[in-house]
């Protein structure tokens, strides 16, 4: 399992989640009353090295947003990516059902909220 650190300045979303194949989609994990993001990105159908790409963080609207930023210069080794949502200031928006994934061409997805046992 790997955590992602918060990220404290803003970027413009880079890519879509239609531009990467994932093992598991993103999605929000509610463990014990904590909120969690998780994804994992599918590296096994690719003959070349995937370059990472970072999550970015913002709050606009009333809503929280994650989104990709620039591919970075590591490479992508499809590990699953845990990250809490209070790094972030996100969990009143999980509680409201309020988070979301930002796109390139501004479009939002709703992440699906999962309660674990």
């Amino acid at each position: 399992m790997l955590l992602l650190p918060s990220c404290l300045f803003y970027q413009e979303p880079s890519s879509s989640l239609g531009d990467v194949q994932f093992d598991i989609f993103p999605h929000i994990v509610n463990r014990k009353g904590e909120y969690y993001l998780e994804y994992k990105v599918d590296v096994s159908k690719n003959k070349r090295i995937i370059s990472a790409r970072p999550v970015y963080a913002k709050i606009n609207n009333n809503k929280a947003y994650y989104y990709f930023s620039k591919s970075i210069n590591v490479t992508e080794l499809g590990e699953l990516k845990v990250r809490p949502l209070e790094l972030d200031g996100f969990t009143e928006y999980a509680g409201k059902d309020e988070v979301y994934w930002l796109n390139k061409d501004s479009s939002e997805v709703k992440l699906l909220i999962v309660w674990e046992k």
